[in-house]
């Protein structure tokens, strides 16, 4: 029986629950598409000397976890950071910044679109 003023959350909860067990394949849609951008953002900006540091820059990827920067190359950081005697030359920072903003946004329209999928945001 429906009332006025009286909201029935039944379909809202069933919503949340289907969105809940398709979230994470989303959210692993969403961090490999920003891992790549800022990948490829982060090649863009690596200064080269022998082009080692550029070549092992990678994703290291797990369900859930992206890992995006250089493997292997012991002074990564130094060209990174710099250190006494020497400037850094940011490369990672940058390319994450730049994408930071963006992934926040990206993850709440992945949530709310799981939510409202096929329902076209009606819930009653």
């Amino acid at each position: 029986m429906t009332h006025a003023g009286v909201l029935d959350l039944t379909k809202l909860a069933q919503d949340l629950r289907a969105a809940g067990e398709t979230a994470p394949k989303a959210i692993d849609r969403v961090l490999a598409e920003s891992a790549q951008l800022i990948l490829v953002e982060m090649k863009q900006l690596t200064p080269v000397k022998t082009g080692r540091l550029k070549a092992s820059e990678t994703i290291q990827a797990s369900p859930g976890r992206y890992v995006v920067g250089p493997a292997g190359v012991p002074y990564a950081a130094y060209v990174e950071f710099g250190t006494r005697v020497w400037k850094g030359k940011p490369y990672v920072r940058p390319a994450v910044e730049k994408y930071l903003d963006k992934l926040g946004p990206d993850a709440a329209d992945v949530g709310v679109s799981l939510i409202t999928e096929g329902t076209n945001g009606q819930h009653s």
